[in-house]
């Protein structure tokens, strides 16, 4: 079954780029909460894994109730990372997206932090700023690490085959259904909902030259890592056959 060498491959992701971003300066501490809002952008296969790790109860103890249609301002996509990706390698213009936003707290933070800390999705892990954010609430992310993250958020969307793409909220309210999670799990291909986005299979990284160096080592330690008695290049190649 996928879902088992899919999670396993997530967290070598998470481990490796945990690794890598200690090497940039961060100002972010625990009581920072700027950046936690209704705006998170994740994979079915991130949620899949707090499910895993949580059960359906304690996840509901954990969040903070969302009132109906109370964050119709957050962020959902039009485009997910790797489709914007394609665009952009084919120096083509993208479809024009509203992209509104809410300020509106996530719910799964609280007063001691982040209730899913250890299995946030990787939109929270990737959010660094090397100073204390203003109250707007814009980041200061070195260059390095703004590319670094988007060749990860393109690995991400490419591992999660037959998944879909989303705001965190949708995802949680979708797999609330207890068919779907085990639908997913059992490698059926879910279908894009009026807010969720099937993922997308990775047409090349988009790195700015005076980066391809660093990027590049990364990337080629990632392949090489075990998942699952595979390097994860080949679970890549299972997971997503012809790509």
């Amino acid at each position: 079954m996928s879902f088992p060498l899919k999670e396993q491959a997530l967290q070598v992701i998470y481990d490796l780029y945990d690794r890598e971003a200690r090497r940039f300066p961060v100002a972010c501490r625990q009581e920072c909460s700027t950046c936690c809002t209704h705006n998170v952008l994740a994979t079915t296969l991130e949620v899949a894994h707090t499910f895993e790790e949580f059960t359906e109860d304690r996840l509901q103890e954990l969040a903070t109730p969302v009132p109906p249609n109370s964050w119709e301002g957050g962020l959902r996509p039009q485009l997910t990372v790797n489709h914007l990706a394609g665009y952009c390698l084919l120096k083509k213009e993208p479809p024009a997206e509203s992209l509104t936003r809410s300020a509106a707290p996530c719910p799964f933070r609280n007063a001691h932090g982040c209730g899913i800390y250890e299995t946030r999705p990787f939109a929270c892990r990737s959010m660094w700023s090397r100073r204390v954010c203003p109250p707007d609430g814009k980041a200061e992310m070195p260059a390095l690490l703004v590319t670094l993250n988007g060749a990860i958020f393109q690995i991400l969307e490419h591992l999660d085959a037959k998944g879909l793409y989303g705001n965190l909220l949708d995802l949680f309210e979708l797999f609330d259904d207890s068919d779907v999670r085990a639908a997913y799990e059992a490698g059926e291909e879910l279908e894009a909902t009026a807010s969720l986005l099937k993922t997308q299979p990775n047409p090349g990284f988009i790195v700015p030259p005076e980066h391809r160096q660093d990027i590049a080592r990364v990337i080629g330690t990632l392949w090489s890592c075990d998942v699952g008695g595979l390097s994860f290049r080949e679970a890549l190649s299972q997971l997503r056959p012809g790509h």
